[in-house]
Order: C-alpha cells, then structure tokens, then sequence
C-alpha cells in the first residue's frame, strides 16, 4: 500500500523542467503537464502542470473528493481545487497542499484522520476541505488512519489513530486524545526538528532530517522499523545503521530507504523483499538490496517492490497476483526473489504503487499503469485488470491547444507585478488562457483583502463583525469561497449550491469588484457607463465605479459583453488593477 513517496530533489527538480505533456485524449487536444501522481488502496489522482486535481477509482467514504461515494472509470477534475503542488492518496482519505502552503483534505474521518477535530463525531468528508490549524505546509503524507504534515520551518504535525503508538507522541496528553486513542487534530512531534521527508506505514512511521538520518515509532511486528528488534516505539528512534538517506517509503509491513549514493535498503516482512526465502520471516535491521545501482525512487504493494534504477529502469519483484508486476508472461501466484527490469521500458522519473497496482511517470510525460482494476482504480474507463502496463489515456487535456501555463505577452508584466505583490504564488503554474474558476476568483479576492489591510481574512472578517457559515453551501467548503460568501462578494447560484467547477463571467467580476469596493467603505453609486449590452442586465447598476476607476474595460464597439466567460490571466489582470486602486486610495499595504 503506497502512502508517500519522497523523491530525490535532483530528480524532482529534472522531471519538472523537462517533459511536455502526460495524456491525450484525441488530435485536436494539448496534453497538461502533469506533476505528479499518487496511487491509494483503490484510487488514484494527478495533479497537472496547471495545478488542478483529478481523481478515479473507488469513490466510497468520498475519497474521490466529488460530494459523492460514487466511481470514478477515469481522471476527473475535482471541483474546488486549484493552484494545487503535491498530493497523497490514503487507503481510503486524501490530501491535496496548494503552492501557497494550505492543506486539504477529505474522505474517511473514522479515526480523526482528516485533522478537524472533535465535535462529537468523526463524519467522512465528501469534498476538499482546508486544516485551519497548519499552514505553509511542504509535504503530506497518509497512512491507513493517520496523516502526517510538514512546514516549512521543518517541524513535523501529526494525528489521527494511534493504536500502535505511530503519532509518535509518546504519553503527551492532547485534546481529545482519549476520546480516539489518538489525536484528532494536528500535534506538533517535538522530539524531531528539521524534518524533510515523512512517510507513513498502516501503524509506523518514519522520518528523515536534514542531517539525513532517519527515525522510525509505531508498530514493529515485523521488524518494520529497522530497529534490531520487534518491539514497538511510541517516540521517533533513529535507525542507526542508516546514513545520507534522501528518501524512504513504508508499507503496512514494510519500509524502504534510498541513500544519496543511490542505494536501496529494506527491511520489515521479509517474504516479500528480494530473498529467495518466501516464508513469513523478517528482516529486523535494513538490508542493502544488491544489484540495483542508481535508484531513485521505490515504491511497496502490498506483497510486490518496484524500484527505479540504473538511469531510469523500473525493476520488480514479489508476487504476481492480479499483475502487479507488470511482466507479460508471468502467471498469478508466483513469486519472484530478485529485481527484474521491465523490458522496453526506460526513462521513469517518477512512481507510485497502491495496494495491488502501480504506476510510472515517464521523462516525456507518458503515464502506464496496471495491476488490479476491479473498482476501476486504473482510470482506464473499465474494470479489466492489466498484466503489463498500459497508457493512461484520459481527459487531462487542454481543448484546442488554448490554455496553456505562459501567459498571453500583454498579460505577461502584469502577472508578474501580481505575483511580487503577493496575490499569486511565487511558482505558481495555472491554465493562464483558459476560464477561470469560481473559487480560484475567490481565493484571488481574499488575498486582495488581505494585501490592502494588512491582515489576516480572520481579523477582518472579527473587525467587520462578520463570521463564516461553514454549512452555507452543500458543494464546496472552501474557506476562500466561505469568507467571500460572508462578507458579501460573492453569492451562490441558488439550491444551497455554489458550483465551485463553473466557469465565471465578465458581468459577474464587475459585480464583484462593486462589491469588494463596498467591504472597503468605498461610495460605489452614482457612477455610469455607456455600454450599450449592458442595457437590462442584472449587473447594469454595478458596473459604473470599476469602469471610472480604470479596473475593467469594454471589449470594442461601446460593449462590454457580460456574457463572455472571464480566463484566469484576465481575473488576475482586473484583480491586481483592483489592488493598486485600494493603494492609491490610502488603503495599509504590507
């Protein structure tokens, strides 16, 4: 069972700058780029190069993130979700962390793994919903019932189940730390400092330091923690006998080390690691696996390993039930004791593996996956398991060729202004040419407010007097969205509903930006124009002040067109131009 593999930065840094697009779905569309991916028990997600989210496989509990329990057959973007970096499927939860550092989360709750805390119940979570309580977040990682965090500063959060000691808290009392024999929000592991890396097991888990020295508590049946030995840690305890380690992987049994110089170790249930022995025996302290030069990455099934190496070679073995390993002519129910490169196949940069199937992203972008497909956790739009790798042909694509991450040349200078003034994220990659989302005008908004106050949204909406209702839509609870709600930017489109996924219009950004004006105390009557398509439309009244105030133009010919859908690059443009009108009226900049 994969829950988070943490690659070699060198080999991140390589994948990101060098390939040109993942899937295809027809000659007249443009691949996105595709950052990276993520396999869980029985469904999968991508994040794409323009940092949206999409999902497939089994949908119960919610883990799909679609206000639903239902499948998936193949990737679907998941509403609400945007500027989006990196993410972790769990064996039933899911993760998301946005560029600016926010955590998102959803799906199974039974054991306060989704970090909300206790309020008398641990309901399951349908759609994306923010932790409040971390921020800047780096790296996420999800175990069975439990989820880890890492910020910036390198301290590392943790919480959900802890029936075997695996939070790492020691006898630290928390809130609501009886209640669930565990922690039901985040808690800080205090004992390590200038964490990197995290990686959780079904009920261990471990954790890399700057100093590349690796720490391992939890469970430790099987010797899973490479401590010499089978008894259990409720605190982080360093692996001695492992030095210079980049990167790890654990799974419910098992666990996984790279070094810097490219060497893979093992250690935990043995019948499944490269030994010829396939009894249930165990290895108690790392094994270096010989024969494997230059890996970079290593993934752990359930009862199989792959790992890339020699230049980006995938190199199997295990068992071979239901595929997993992706050789042509093996049958189910055997067993293969040493590593076995794939044939035809070089050039991975990049892997993930669930429980019984497994995935390679390729230097050019080219996904193949196989393995077990019973609730369609391929994403190949049936339920046909697949013995060797298969493409990933999915939707993920850019109709036409039209959007694309580079803004158009006479957006370009104004995109950068917004990005050094803090309303985007320094890195941040979006469809700048495609239509904009409603929670991404959201999120662009609430950061406008908190740029021209110098606050938080929280202190402002306190000053206000405003307070959000977290139940004020039943298909999105985005704080974004919640907060712009409140203070009355931004309303739904009737039945509770705010259609997250929908795509935004000229007419109703000016509307919006009337009434940003107002939260302001800007006096926003009075003001006219003189496009004639605006004559009977229900923004008419609000259009008047952003045109005098030189934030939103017409389109040629005395039109302004309100129908026409707004794309991102146009959004941030008006947004910034919004932001230096609020400073030239006086409002506090940072």
């Amino acid at each position: 069972m994969h829950k988070n593999l943490v690659a070699i930065a060198l080999i991140a840094v390589f994948f990101l700058s060098s390939f040109s697009g993942l899937v295809y779905a027809g000659d007249t569309s443009t691949p996105e780029i595709i950052r990276t991916i993520s396999l869980g028990d029985s469904h999968g997600a991508v994040v794409s190069g323009c940092g949206y989210v999409y999902t497939w496989g089994f949908g119960g509990d919610g883990r799909l993130g679609f206000g639903d329990s239902a499948d998936r057959i193949i990737p679907t973007r998941v509403p609400g979700l945007s500027n989006i970096k990196s993410i972790s499927m769990g064996t039933s939860h899911s993760a998301a962390i946005t560029n600016d550092g926010y955590l998102y989360m959803w799906g199974n709750n039974c054991h306060a793994q989704l970090g909300r805390g206790y309020s008398g119940e641990f309901a399951d979570r349908l759609l994306p919903e923010r932790v409040h309580r971390l921020s800047n977040v780096t790296a996420v990682s999800l175990g069975r019932f439990h989820s880890a965090a890492i910020t910036e500063n390198g301290n590392l959060y943790i919480w959900g189940c802890n029936s075997n000691g695996q939070l790492g808290l020691g006898d630290k009392e928390v809130p609501e730390y009886t209640v669930i024999v565990g922690a039901a929000s985040p808690q800080r592991v205090t004992s390590l400092s200038d964490v990197i890396a995290v990686s959780l097991g079904d009920t261990h888990s471990a954790a890399i330091t700057a100093n590349s020295n690796v720490y391992s508590w939890g469970d430790n049946q099987f010797g899973q923690l490479g401590l010499g030995d089978k008894a259990s840690r409720r605190i982080p305890t360093p692996v001695l006998n492992l030095t210079n380690i980049v990167a790890i992987s654990l799974d419910g049994e098992r666990s996984a080390a790279i070094s810097g110089e490219g060497e893979l170790h093992i250690w935990g249930r043995k019948h499944y690691l490269a030994t010829s022995s396939r009894d249930d025996g165990m290895l108690v302290s790392p094994k270096r696996v010989q024969g494997l030069p230059h890996v970079s990455a290593v993934g752990l099934g359930e009862s199989f390993t792959i790992a890339i190496a020699d230049g980006g070679r995938p190199h199997v073995w295990g068992y071979t039930n239901y595929g997993v390993l992706g050789l042509r002519d093996v049958e189910d129910d055997m067993y293969i004791s040493v590593p076995i490169a794939t044939r035809g196949f070089s050039g991975a940069v990049d892997i993930s593996v669930g429980l019984d199937k497994a995935a390679f992203l390729y230097i050019n972008g080219v996904v193949y996956i196989w393995g077990n497909n019973r609730n369609s956790q391929l994403g190949l739009a049936d339920t046909e398991h697949r013995r060797t790798p298969t493409r990933l042909i999915s939707n993920i694509t850019v109709p036409g060729g039209a959007c694309v991450c580079v803004p158009s040349v006479w957006a370009g200078p104004v995109i950068a202004s917004a990005r050094s003034a803090g309303l985007l994220a320094q890195g941040e990659l979006r469809n700048y040419r495609c239509e904009v989302g409603r929670v991404e005008v959201a999120q662009l908004f609430i950061n406008l407010i908190e740029l021209a106050t110098g606050q938080s949204i929280t202190d402002f909406m306190y000053e206000k007097g405003v307070s959000i209702n977290e139940n004020a839509f039943i298909d999105t609870a985005d704080s974004s969205v919640l907060a712009a709600h409140a203070l009355g930017i931004l309303r739904g489109q009737g039945d509770g509903r705010f259609n997250p996924n929908g795509i935004l219009l000229r007419g109703e950004i000016a509307a919006i930006l009337n009434r940003t004006a107002n939260v302001f105390g800007v006096n926003t009557d009075g003001y006219s124009h003189s496009f004639v398509d605006m004559d009977g439309h229900w923004a008419d009244d609000e259009l008047g002040w952003a045109v005098h105030a030189e934030i939103i133009f017409g389109m040629g010919e005395n039109r302004f067109v309100p129908n026409r859908n707004l794309t991102a690059e146009e959004a941030i443009v008006i947004v910034y131009r919004a932001y230096t009108v609020f400073r030239s009226l006086g409002q506090q900049l940072p």
